[in-house]
Parts: C-alpha cells; structure tokens; sequence
C-alpha cells in the first residue's frame, strides 16, 4: 500500500474518521473509511499488519475467483505470526468489504485499490496453486 502523503499513525481508538492508525496516505485512508467505516473501526493496528502483510508479500489477487489462491498465500505468508492469527476475522470482514464495495468499471477487485496503490502481481495461483496440483489458472488478476 503506498504511503506517499502519509503522516503518521496514531493510536487505535475505533473511529476511522477522527483518527487514523495506519501509516498510509490521506486518499488511502480516507477511501477506506468512506466505503468501509464499520469494517474499518473493528480494524486494529494488529489487524491492519495483516493488510499490509498481504499487501507488502504479494499474496493479493485482482479476480474473484482466485480468492482461494489469495486465501492459501496469506495463510503461508502471513498467518504464522500469532498477533495476525487473532486479527484474522477483523481483517477478512474489511477485505470483504473492499470487495463488496468495489467499482467492477474503475477497480479489479476491492474498493480504493487507486488511492491505496495495491498493485497485483498475477502471480498467486502460480505460487500458491491448489492442494489436489490442479493447474493454475492464467486468470490471477495481474494490474494491467
């Protein structure tokens, strides 16, 4: 996530909009609280390292149909720390609200990729693939 115009975070206190406890620019952030406020507010700080795990180890995916993909990379990348273990639910409440909340005619999968500056690698399903070694798919949402 780009942090270009970040200033720094502060505390967690649960309220998106009077506070901002994640070192990511004001666009990010403001985008984040205006389409995912609720999500957002149940977000802590140990929530928001498992956003910027997927993010900074590019296990995101920008098509919807390789979520597991994403699912199996965040897990491997992200998911020993036990401080991102308890953070999970949190975490997928608030991608799963970027998702819903995502723009399919200006936005690959979530909500304020732009703002945000997620990228994609399209390179997940290859280096996460399915358990049974079913083929990857080309379809891993690589940012054009």
């Amino acid at each position: 996530m780009s942090d270009a115009g970040a200033r720094g975070a502060v505390a967690f206190n649960g309220d998106c909009k009077s506070a901002r406890w994640a070192n990511v620019s004001d666009a990010c952030w403001s985008c984040f609280c205006g389409k995912c406020e609720t999500q957002l507010d149940a977000c802590n700080e140990d929530c928001f390292k498992g956003v910027q795990c997927a993010n900074d180890k590019h296990a995101l995916v920008g098509v919807a149909a390789d979520l597991p993909c994403e699912l199996r990379a965040f897990g491997a990348l992200c998911l020993s720390d036990p401080v991102l273990q308890a953070a999970a639910s949190p975490l997928l409440a608030f991608d799963g609200c970027l998702i819903a909340s995502h723009d399919p005619a200006t936005e690959h999968l979530r909500a304020c990729e732009a703002e945000c500056g997620v990228a994609y690698t399209g390179d997940v399903c290859n280096r996460f693939p399915a358990p049974d070694g079913a083929a990857a798919k080309p379809t891993d949402g690589a940012t054009p």
